[in-house]
């Protein structure tokens, strides 16, 4: 069932967490993400409490997760197969990838496709960050003519949170991941929201 969201202002509060755990990581700190729509743009803004935010990104579409703390955003346009995986880092370093579908993944994982073909270099979305006293906050707006009253999208939001080591980041998500299958990627939890 879908989740019923409202123009602006009004807009939809979700918390980002490690549903595949029984009990959060030691270092999970927690996070929320509001969501809202106006004709032609989504907009997020992430609040991300943070012990120590940390990137080594230095330009546009670098591997930012590989790089530091990352928020992430996975958005399918309604009656599409096709989905945007969008990522901010601190400082305002972004990430925009485009599949044609969820079967492209296999093909990445299973090393008989490139990443390198799925990198957007046109601007898909415009974000800010600032540093928190908490943390630090994101800001995006993604403009899309698929936003619009009645569409139905599929997302989900997630986070790399690096800490003190980059070989071990805390993960979470708004979607309820399994311990059987922590992908970012699986639709099948993604939620849906219609745009009322």
């Amino acid at each position: 069932m879908a989740l019923l969201l409202a123009s602006y202002p009004e807009s939809l509060t979700l918390s980002l967490g490690q549903h595949w755990r029984d009990e959060n990581e030691t270092g999970f700190r927690p996070s929320s993400i509001n969501i809202w729509w106006e004709t032609g743009s989504l907009h997020v803004t992430a609040e991300l409490q943070d012990d120590v935010v940390y990137t080594s990104a230095t330009a546009f579409n670098q591997r930012l997760w590989e790089r530091g703390d990352t928020f992430e955003m996975f958005l399918r346009p309604p009656g599409s197969d096709g989905y945007l995986e969008l990522h901010v880092a601190p400082g305002n370093y972004r990430m925009q990838l485009r599949f044609p579908s969820a079967e492209t993944i296999r093909g990445l994982r299973d090393n008989t496709d490139s990443l390198d073909r799925y990198f957007v270099t046109e601007n898909l979305f415009e974000s800010e960050t600032e540093l928190t006293p908490e943390g630090w906050r994101v800001h995006a707006r993604i403009p899309h003519p698929d936003v619009r009253s009645g569409a139905e999208w599929g997302f989900s939001f997630c986070r790399y949170d690096i800490g003190m080591d980059i070989s071990a980041p805390v993960l979470s998500s708004t979607s309820e991941h399994t311990p059987e299958r922590l992908d970012f990627h699986d639709q099948s939890v993604w939620n849906t929201v219609q745009l009322s």
